[in-house]
């Protein structure tokens, strides 16, 4: 795809973010799975209001706000990103 453009390295495993310049789509390349390029979001403020949620269990300890984040990421996105992402 020559469109896209990497703009993030997850967690050091070699899989990266990725965003189409002309369309602003989020696409996640995971060097581990089948479908090596997946579409995870439709736009890049999709992505960063999931990351601002998310975010919010490294500023806690608490377990419930761990379920808490991951139950709203999964509503505004669905389960299936949420699994490919996390």
């Amino acid at each position: 795809m020559p469109f896209l453009v990497s703009f993030s390295d997850y967690l050091g495993n070699g899989n990266m973010f990725c965003f189409h310049s002309e369309t602003k789509e989020i696409y996640y390349f995971d060097h581990d799975g089948g479908l090596y390029i997946s579409k995870l979001f439709h736009r890049m403020d999709e992505y960063l209001k999931c990351c601002l949620i998310l975010a919010q269990n490294d500023l806690s300890d608490a377990d419930e706000i761990e379920t808490w984040s991951e139950e709203v990421v999964t509503a505004i996105v669905g389960a299936t990103i949420i699994k490919k992402w996390r």
